[in-house]
């Protein structure tokens, strides 16, 4: 009996150690940029770029005598990943795909607070939400690619400075629908 005791001790320990470190997905924040800590993903040294971001926008939907909804942006460490190597424009050109995606949240945000206005059916709601967040969530990534293409990564730099400008303006604009 006391040998199945030690076994049981030390694999209870493991858990509770492994627990303690798990790495969450980063909510975004303004004022809070990403740093080079956040990307704990493993890097792929093959690749000719510097760094890669994994960025979701999300939305809970709960439909209860209504359609209440919850539409986040997160940044996710563990599919995220940064060369040694990279200068602070490499981060900085990382964090405006967050940026770019926290845009898209607020124009969802938008987009839900007019459905809600529009629709009294909470099913009419619901299918209007759902096919407003797959047509945002298509935007963004279109925009995300073109961001990279333009700027070529952040190597283009006074086109790095525009789209940061302008993503600053977009986010500004849309104060009013920040989570």
């Amino acid at each position: 009996m006391k040998f199945i005791k030690k076994l049981i001790l030390p694999f209870s320990l493991t858990l509770i150690l492994m627990s303690v470190t798990t790495v969450t997905k980063v909510l975004w924040q303004e004022n809070k940029p990403l740093t080079k800590q956040h990307f704990r993903g493993p890097v792929d040294t093959k690749s000719k770029f510097m760094s890669n971001t994994n960025t979701t926008l999300n939305i809970r939907i709960v439909k209860q005598k209504g359609v209440t909804t919850e539409v986040t942006t997160f940044f996710d460490p563990t599919k995220s990943w940064i060369k040694p190597t990279a200068t602070m424009e490499v981060l900085k050109h990382e964090q405006l795909h967050f940026d770019i995606t926290e845009i898209y949240a607020r124009e969802l945000r938008k987009k839900i607070k007019m459905l809600q206005k529009s629709s009294v059916d909470v099913d009419v709601l619901n299918a209007e939400i759902k096919l407003a967040f797959k047509q945002y969530a298509r935007l963004m990534e279109k925009e995300q690619y073109r961001y990279d293409h333009e700027t070529n990564h952040s190597i283009i730099v006074d086109m790095q400075k525009k789209w940061s400008d302008s993503v600053a303006i977009r986010l500004n604009n849309l104060r009013d629908f920040k989570n």
